[in-house]
């Protein structure tokens, strides 16, 4: 049958850092509605790269653009699964640049992980609560939580050609 939210079908951790451009862990500095009038409506997150793990960026500071919000002339869209990150909030996104010089999180919400404390660790979890997964082995709302440091050390090791076997996966969420 049709879908009726958003779908998504899960792809390898690989996967996704071999196709982002850039892969960086951001303090989020500023949420803004996008200036956008002509198009759909989009939230504007002004992030300060904390580490860069992957590719290049323009600068220490960019703007990560996500589908969803209220545009200037107050024209609203929900976009459900769309990442929304709180002002203060680190992440590690994986990103496209799009034409405009903003930035596009890789694969909506795939390509966004939450800087959380979960036991006294530092993890990265996706938030995956208004998707649903499709494909063969959908595990609707489960996904790997992720030990932050080290999942960021194997981002960058495989960015750089080196070998690393991961072992960043904590358990299932």
């Amino acid at each position: 049958s049709p879908a009726a939210a958003t779908t998504f079908m899960m792809m390898s951790d690989q996967a996704l850092a071999d196709q982002a451009s850039a892969i960086v862990d951001v303090k989020v500095v500023g949420v803004e509605p996008a200036p956008i009038v002509d198009g759909p409506p989009a939230t504007d997150y002004l992030v300060e790269v904390n580490r860069l793990l992957k590719g290049d960026l323009a600068g220490s500071t960019v703007v990560v653009r996500v589908p969803g919000g209220v545009n200037p002339l107050g024209l609203g869209l929900k976009v459900w699964g769309a990442p929304r990150f709180a002002e203060g909030e680190n992440a590690l996104l994986f990103l496209r640049p799009a034409q405009d010089g903003t930035y596009r999180i890789l694969h909506l919400m795939l390509g966004a992980f939450h800087k959380r404390v979960l036991g006294g660790r530092e993890v990265a979890l996706r938030d995956l609560s208004e998707a649903h997964e499709v494909g063969p082995k959908a595990e609707d709302g489960v996904d790997a939580i992720r030990d932050f440091e080290r999942f960021s050390d194997w981002v960058e090791d495989r960015a750089d050609g080196v070998p690393n076997e991961g072992g960043y996966v904590l358990g299932r969420a």
